[in-house]
């Protein structure tokens, strides 16, 4: 608890300290860890953005691959900070909001192809909201990169069933042409204002990746803060699917357990965590039934760590985000595909 205060204060510090420069619409945040292969094409479609005031900072995580120097002999617009030690997802993209200098922060992944448009207008509807009277989280519409009809992300849903996903995932990118509310952003790209996401304490670094930005739109949620998806904001992405590994797996399982404990109280929390373990529990006996023991396990340890390690109670657990859960009618089909997506 005390480094989470510590981290917050830490954050606020140096926030306060970049506020005092000339200022800017918008810091977009690229982290990257071991991503030098992706950069050119990040980059030279990020700097080739108009219509607001930025600035690029690129995150380096530690990279063994010369990411960081490709980035500065290439790239003199790119402000680089390098970051000592991997500190993941969350902890890397902490590090960048606190040398920040917009008034939002826009967080990003690093294999990605922003489209013309993709900043000033995710920044035009996030400031339409608050003209509206909304404080509000906006994502882009996340589309694949090597089908750029094919939606990969608008969001994050959370189901009562015990899982979470990505909203629109596999679906025709025409079908959504309107704004649509989701439950939490999508960590591929969105846009929050600085001192929102400072207030926030930023990502839980007890995450390092994987739900993490379930759990920032989950403690949006419960303050009022609503996540839209703004479809004229499209970026593409070169999206991969989890390899055979089996910590991708054990991380997102235990953390989506995490948000749960953290987010939730009562018997919501309970009967939440309980189809957690369910949904777990399940996929996990599929994976042994492919002879995949090393993932099995993995899940299966998820389910224990992610119950019973210590997870800081937001303050505003309990509050409204749990109405947007969804139901198990809507979710139920969901259920089944992502068991059958796993099975292949």
């Amino acid at each position: 608890m005390a480094s989470e205060q510590a981290k917050s204060r830490a954050l606020a510090k140096t926030s306060a300290k970049a506020s005092t420069e000339a200022p800017l619409d918008v810091s977009v945040v690229v982290l990257g860890y071991n991503t030098k292969d992706y950069l050119s094409d990040c980059f030279n479609s990020i700097l080739a953005q108009t219509g607001a005031k930025f600035e690029t900072l690129y995150v380096d995580n530690a990279s063994a691959d010369g990411s960081a120097e490709f980035v500065k002999n290439n790239f003199k617009a790119v402000r680089v900070i390098s970051s000592p030690s991997n500190t993941g997802y969350a902890g890397g993209n902490n590090f960048g909001a606190a040398s920040a200098r917009g008034e939002y922060l826009l967080i990003v992944n690093p294999d990605i192809i922003a489209q013309a448009g993709w900043l000033s207008k995710l920044l035009q509807f996030a400031r339409q909201k608050e003209r509206e009277g909304e404080d509000v989280i906006a994502c882009s519409k996340v589309v694949l990169a090597d089908k750029p009809d094919t939606i990969n992300s608008l969001g994050l849903f959370m189901s009562s069933l015990g899982f979470s996903g990505s909203v629109g995932d596999g679906e025709k990118s025409e079908k959504y042409t309107q704004p649509i509310e989701m439950f939490a952003p999508t960590g591929c790209s969105f846009l929050i204002r600085r001192e929102t996401f400072l207030s926030l304490g930023g990502f839980d670094e007890s995450f390092f990746m994987y739900d993490e930005d379930l759990d920032l739109g989950w403690r949006a949620a419960n303050r009022g803060i609503a996540t839209w998806m703004a479809p004229s904001s499209v970026i593409w992405h070169k999206y991969k699917k989890f390899s055979g590994r089996a910590a991708p797996y054990y991380q997102t399982a235990r953390n989506r357990l995490w948000a749960v404990r953290k987010n939730e109280r009562g018997i919501r929390m309970f009967m939440l965590a309980v189809t957690c373990k369910l949904f777990n529990s399940v996929l996990a006996l599929g994976m042994l039934l492919k002879l995949k023991p090393g993932i099995s396990l993995a899940l299966f340890r998820a389910n224990w760590s992610g119950c019973f390690s210590p997870v800081k109670k937001d303050e505003m657990a309990g509050g409204p985000a749990g109405k947007k859960i969804l139901g198990f009618g809507v979710t139920m089909p969901i259920f089944f595909k992502k068991l059958a997506k796993h099975s292949k």
